[in-house]
């Protein structure tokens, strides 16, 4: 072999190893990229998976309530003409409001606190509106039943199924996008 081909042959292994190495640099700056974002993507997926879990957790309670308020609306409709005898029903209350302490000893965020509180606000005015606890006399021409449908206490349960059906929907969709990634 003369030097020429030598000079060649050297010149060949010197660009190999260059090459060599640029993949080398470029693979030690990918591989740890991939793996942080890899570990970022987990920790996505887990946070939306937890977000989930409690926004469920959240609305079914939130339902639950709205059932009980509902429950009540109809009991308390006006019969024509006749003195109605609605009754509260403390066990469901109480139960209710266990489970709204429950929702609040989890881990959630500072919206699911307001939430929890609107629910507990919601039994305490339900229960404010029955004097002795159990039953409240509706006599005809009473507007009880329409308050108790239109009024703000039918409207802060039923914002807060409707806020924390919108926010398990959007931990669904994420949990989903991060699931299939």
């Amino acid at each position: 072999m003369d030097a020429s081909a030598a000079a060649v042959q050297q010149a060949y292994a010197a660009w190999v190893q260059a090459i060599g190495s640029v993949i080398a640099i470029g693979v030690a700056i990918y591989v740890p990229y991939r793996q942080r974002r890899q570990d970022m993507m987990l920790r996505e997926f887990h946070y939306w998976t937890e977000r989930a879990d409690v926004e469920r957790r959240i609305y079914i309670v939130a339902l639950d309530l709205g059932k009980f308020l509902q429950r009540l609306i109809e009991e308390s409709r006006p019969s024509a003409g006749a003195t109605k005898i609605c009754t509260y029903y403390p066990t469901l209350h109480e139960e209710l409001w266990e489970r709204v302490a429950t929702l609040e000893a989890r881990d959630i965020d500072d919206s699911g606190h307001d939430r929890v509180e609107a629910m507990r606000s919601v039994l305490r005015r339900l229960h404010s509106l029955y004097p002795n606890g159990s039953h409240v006399e509706v006599r005809p021409g009473s507007p009880f039943s329409r308050e108790l449908a239109e009024g703000l206490i039918s409207q802060d349960a039923d914002a807060c199924v409707t806020d924390t059906s919108e926010r398990l929907e959007v931990a669904r969709r994420n949990v989903l996008r991060f699931s299939t990634q």
